[in-house]
């Protein structure tokens, strides 16, 4: 970089010699961006600023308009002022600005605002009638605030408009940040360590995030991260599904089935499994005879946590409760003979060690040995609860055994009893249950991506959209509650004795579905409440780089009107492109929430959280199978949305199983970047080998990828990202868009400093591939020291 000494000489010779001021305006001027069709020299946004009859509290009146200007801080801005009927005369005293605009001339003023604020002027030419009500208010932000809040506005206003006019479809820009390649601990296995890169992104189109999506990016928030497969510990491989081609299995029928009866009163009547059978279950041993075994392993299990926290294996407080289980039988067939009850408790208990040795203060002291892997300490509590079963309750009978992170036990009453099995209603909710924890443990999985990275972003948000007025709020959800009233006075002639309805909402913060967050973080995941608060809860799944993409009017499908959602494809789903909240309201009342990106080719589930109270019924997996009608649905509109994506899949991770039963499932190879059938020749390859060339396997059922993501070509001198590709990169500097070739030609950085941003380029379009060329990189702060 250039140091303090060179950039006082560079200003000072910038105000000294004229000519060298205007070259490197040229040389500037020349690397500017140019990309043809896609971006139209024409673009410009217009509005019309009108005085405010009505102001509120904080507004000036008779000084007040609709539309501000907004301009940038430390930035020397030309105005160009003219009039279009009589003379007046353009004047903001406290900017020290005021030129006459006169009909059929140009008058040119420049300004350079120092602080943030709004500054207030008039009409200063007696002009007619309306002389006293023609206010001035300009608005200054930070450089930032402008490009990430009001230029994007501007510029897809433009671009939206000159693609009506022109007939072709416009896909606007994404403006990213590289923010390189991070390690983290790994939220699976609880002992490895998981190797990403990441980006923070400004803005981003559905077009760019679905070439991204199909590349194995993935975004929380603002924050675009994608695995290394060839480094990290647990394989996370991006799983789609083919909409057009699922067939819903037994268990999602009889769930969507039990969601039914629930609907119209009959499930408490019905007491069972509606598609149970009869047999082998009803001569089932009575079921308090299985509960009280259960409780009694539970006892002692729990004694045997406590033993290893006395150890200083485990934090001496703070553990979370033990739960064992009697598996249905479903799943007892693939445990080892004789084993009838099991536990997963030491993958909580593993993630509770980490997060309080990470505590300020933590770590139990100088000698305290690091957490243990959830396999080792299922290990360690296997030993330990077989010693104290045989010491204290040798009559028991009950052994455990570990294997994969869950403690097995076999023997006891069950086992004499031939296997105590729950009643057919309670095994399905316990089956359920289970399957909606392995959703809770990828979602917390997906939150802890984040990283540091919430603080940057929560630094970048402008200062309007963290301090949203109360009153803003409560104007907003005003009509929400007025629907809900008028849905619940017609509710008495619907006949039935529920009423579910299902919206799709755009993202935005709403009060209430924060409150259902908090209570599903607290009640599933035992998160502190003091730590969730309304500004994470809007870094996580509020805030979106998505621009949104509005449906065209049904009536006008192929004219003009049509081209506003042609950005995204043809027809599109009635709600448009971007991020939506999917509400479920149960009787008027709010219980689920499933946060989803609509992209061009496909629905992408990003999370779901729902009311505990309705655990019984299995929400999650619910949600997901309502999510996969809303795809079959939509792509009536739009056929090229037919795709369903529910994040990764880690075939290690058994809580990770629950989304192969989504059939047929396609994971993205990691080599080849092509689509992969998730079938048998699949799983024995990766029951072999974690990291896996899954297109390359013999029999493989490959399908192409559309988005087309191959690795850039090398270039010459060695290196990612191929040299004339590499020259054409686009990068945000000085608040305009620049070449990254004319920049390095231009003289203007120094060797050491061009070198550095080269290398981080290749290595960024390395990971990123062919969406690279249409990204905007936001270059380094003080990259170009010119004041």
């Amino acid at each position: 970089m250039v140091d303090q000494s060179a950039r006082e000489a560079l200003k000072a010779k910038l105000k000294a010699d004229p000519s060298f001021r205007r070259e490197l305006r040229k040389r500037v001027t020349d690397a500017l961006l140019a990309k043809g069709e896609e971006e139209p020299k024409s673009a410009k946004y217009e509005f019309d600023a009108y005085m405010l009859t009505d102001v509120e509290p904080g507004q000036i009146r008779l000084l007040d308009c609709d539309e501000r200007l907004v301009l940038p801080t430390n930035s020397l801005v030309r105005l160009l002022v003219t009039s279009s009927d009589v003379i007046h005369s353009w004047a903001v005293p406290s900017l020290g600005v005021k030129i006459d605009a006169i009909p059929g001339r140009l008058n040119q003023v420049w300004v350079t605002i120092q602080r943030p604020g709004v500054f207030y002027g008039q009409c200063s030419e007696l002009c007619g009638a309306n002389h006293a009500f023609m206010p001035i208010v300009v608005e200054a932000v930070t450089p930032r605030q402008f490009v990430t809040n009001y230029l994007k506005k501007w510029m897809d206003s433009g671009w939206r408009a000159a693609a009506m006019q022109g007939g072709s479809a416009q896909r606007g820009f994404s403006l990213i940040q590289d923010s390189g390649a991070y390690t983290s601990t790994c939220g699976y296995c609880g002992g490895g360590t998981s190797v990403s890169h990441g980006m923070h992104a400004y803005r981003l189109t559905v077009h760019d995030y679905q070439e991204l999506l199909d590349q194995g990016w993935r975004r929380s928030g603002r924050f675009l991260y994608k695995p290394d497969l060839e480094q990290t510990c647990c394989r996370q491989y991006t799983i789609r599904l083919d909409v057009r081609q699922y067939q819903p299995s037994r268990a999602h029928k009889r769930l969507l089935r039990k969601w039914e009866q629930f609907l119209d009163g009959t499930l408490e009547q019905q007491g069972g499994d509606p598609g149970a059978g009869d047999g082998a279950e009803q001569q089932a041993p009575p079921q308090d005879v299985a509960a009280a075994l259960l409780r009694q392993v539970e006892a002692v299990l729990q004694a045997a946590v406590a033993a290893l926290g006395a150890d200083g294996q485990l934090p001496a407080s703070g553990a979370p409760p033990v739960r064992v289980v009697a598996p249905p039988p479903g799943k007892r067939s693939k445990l080892p003979a004789g084993v009838s009850m099991t536990s997963a408790a030491a993958f909580a208990l593993a993630a509770a060690a980490r997060k309080a040795q990470q505590a300020p203060g933590g770590g139990g002291g100088s000698g305290a040995a690091a957490p243990l892997p959830a396999e080792e300490l299922a290990a360690a509590l296997a030993a330990r609860f077989n010693d104290l079963a045989a010491a204290a309750q040798p009559a028991l009978g009950v052994t455990a055994s570990a294997a994969k992170g869950h403690i097995n036990f076999a023997g006891g009453a069950a086992a004499q009893a031939g296997g105590a099995q729950p009643a057919p209603q309670q095994r399905q909710d316990q089956q359920q249950q289970q399957q909606d924890q392995q959703q809770q443990q990828q979602q917390q999985q997906e939150r802890s991506q984040q990283r540091p990275q919430e603080q940057q972003e929560q630094q970048q948000r402008p200062q309007e959209q963290q301090q949203r007025p109360q009153e803003q709020q409560e104007q907003q959800q005003r009509p929400q509650q007025q629907q809900r009233e008028q849905q619940q006075a017609a509710r008495g002639q619907a006949g039935r004795a529920h009423m579910l309805e299902v919206r799709m909402v755009p993202s935005q913060f709403i009060q209430e579905e924060f409150d259902l967050y908090v209570k599903y973080q607290v009640g599933q995941h035992g998160d502190d409440p003091a730590e969730l608060t309304p500004a994470r809860y809007r870094s996580f799944l509020v805030d979106t780089p998505l621009i949104p993409v509005p449906p065209p009017p049904p009536e006008a499908p192929g004219g003009a009107g049509a081209e506003a959602g042609a950005a995204a494809g043809a027809g599109g789903p009635a709600c448009g492109y971007g991020s939506f909240h999917q509400q479920y309201w149960l009787d008027g009342r709010l219980v689920a929430v499933g946060v989803v990106d609509v992209l061009p080719r496909c629905l992408s589930s990003k999370y779901f959280f729902w009311d505990p109270a309705l655990a019984g019924l299995s929400p999650g997996r619910y949600g997901a199978l309502r999510e996969i009608g809303w795809v079959g649905a939509a792509a009536a509109r739009a056929p090229a949305l037919a795709y369903y994506y529910l994040g990764y899949y880690i075939h290690t991770c058994p809580k990770m199983a629950y989304k192969a039963e989504y059939a047929p499932s396609e994971l993205l190879c990691p080599a080849a970047q092509l689509w992969v059938r998730l079938d048998a020749g699949a799983r024995a390859a990766l029951d072999a080998a974690p990291y896996v060339a899954l297109s390359a396997l013999p029999g493989a059922d490959v399908a192409p990828n559309l988005s087309v993501p191959r690795p850039l070509p090398p270039a010459a001198g060695g290196g990612g990202g191929g040299g004339g590709a590499l020259d054409a990169q686009l990068l945000f500097l000085l608040k305009q868009p620049v070449r990254w070739g004319a920049l390095r030609d231009s003289g203007l950085l120094e060797a050491a400093a061009a070198d550095a941003l080269e290398a981080r380029l290749r290595e960024w379009r390395a990971v990123v591939g062919e969406t690279a060329a249409r990204l905007l990189y936001a270059a380094p702060g003080g990259l170009l020291p010119v004041g």
